[in-house]
């Protein structure tokens, strides 16, 4: 008997449970927040070489102005927030870190020689910023704040680590920042993208 009222108990459990799950679930689906971390990822891209590979990584940052800040969807728009209050402007300058390493393009079983013309491309590589707003693209200055080679050369791979300031003081949050990789002779490379 014992048996059978673990069962009815069970029986009126498992609906609740249902009930319970999918309420749940859907005031998940109804909260159009995200919160952001320290970092903001900005994509990663591969550009091809002949036989080289180069992969490009972009990251966003801004000491801890990301960190816990939230952006919320609204009939009006995205606002944002941070702590409890609204945040309208970016700060006064964000950082954004690109990582490129060149390697063959077969994997590393099929090592295959970085050629000196995409060495020198990667050391004199160069940086476009853009803001892309609802009147259209505008044009930003970009300082290269740091450039350094990351892995020791080696015969199959190299790195670069380029770090570019970009001013943003009174841009609001809603702006997205566009930064364009360009060679030194002005072919674009890749474009990375920060859109809150």
């Amino acid at each position: 008997m014992i048996h059978a009222n673990h069962n009815l108990c069970l029986a009126r459990a498992v609906p609740a449970l249902g009930i319970t799950l999918a309420a749940a679930i859907l005031l998940a689906a109804q909260d159009k927040s995200l919160t952001y971390g320290k970092t903001l990822p900005l994509g990663s891209q591969v550009v091809q070489f002949g036989e080289t590979c180069v992969g490009l990584k972009a990251i966003m940052s801004a000491d801890d102005f990301f960190v816990g800040l939230k952006r919320v969807s609204t009939s009006r728009g995205p606002e944002f927030y941070s702590h409890g209050n609204r945040v309208i402007y970016y700060p006064d300058h964000v950082s954004v870190e690109i990582l490129a390493v060149a390697t063959g393009c077969r994997g590393p079983l099929q090592a295959i020689p970085v050629f000196q013309a995409v060495r020198d491309m990667l050391a004199s590589i160069q940086f476009k910023g853009l803001w892309d707003r609802k009147e259209g693209a505008q044009p930003i200055d970009t300082s290269p704040l740091k450039t350094a080679r990351g892995l020791p050369w080696t015969e199959f791979a190299e790195s670069w680590d380029y770090i570019v300031e970009v001013g943003t003081r009174e841009v609001p949050l809603t702006d997205h920042l566009a930064l364009e990789v360009l060679a030194s002779n002005g072919d674009k490379l890749a474009r990375f993208g920060a859109e809150l």
